[in-house]
């Protein structure tokens, strides 16, 4: 169903903000019983126990790597969650630029660099230099993250960080 680990997290994060039936219950009941229903077609259902199984998953991940997840398909209120755990929680030295972990936070919570730049306080090439340092503590996460939903759902058994 999915190609890759990320679909497959972008896929569980959009389908829970989906309702599982977007029509009168007697209507899609009816639908359902009609000879043209296809029985090898998904249903809802379906695709809600798909995304409940990855979520199933994430809760036996570290809290880093479900950090992580917050801050990259949550919604906004997830992504402050994430990024303040990430700050707080990971075990690096703080960027030359920054001062401190809120500096940290805000920087992973910037959408570009002129974001990061205004945000923090630095000037835009600092900003560059910084956002690739940030991807420096985020990267290790995020392939530990899709090598063990990689295995887990069996993809190709070749680990995410070698492709």
């Amino acid at each position: 169903m999915f190609k890759h680990p990320e679909q497959a997290l972008r896929f569980a994060y959009k389908m829970r903000e989906k309702s599982i039936i977007a029509m009168p219950h007697g209507v899609y009941v009816e639908r359902l019983n009609q000879p043209s229903h296809d029985e090898r077609t998904l249903t809802a259902y379906d695709f809600h126990a798909q995304a409940g199984m990855i979520f199933a998953f994430l809760g036996r991940r570290s809290d880093l790597e479900q950090a992580y997840c917050m801050l990259q398909y949550g919604t906004p209120i997830e992504q402050k969650i994430g990024a303040r755990y990430i700050a707080n929680h990971v075990e690096v030295r703080l960027p030359n630029q920054l001062t401190s972990r809120t500096q940290l936070r805000k920087a992973f919570l910037a959408t570009s660099v002129r974001k990061v730049a205004n945000d923090v306080g630095i000037s835009n090439y600092k900003a560059w230099k910084l956002r690739k340092e940030l991807w420096g503590i985020l990267e290790p996460i995020m392939l530990t993250l899709y090598d063990g939903l990689d295995k887990w759902m069996g993809f190709d058994g070749v680990d995410f960080a070698e492709r």
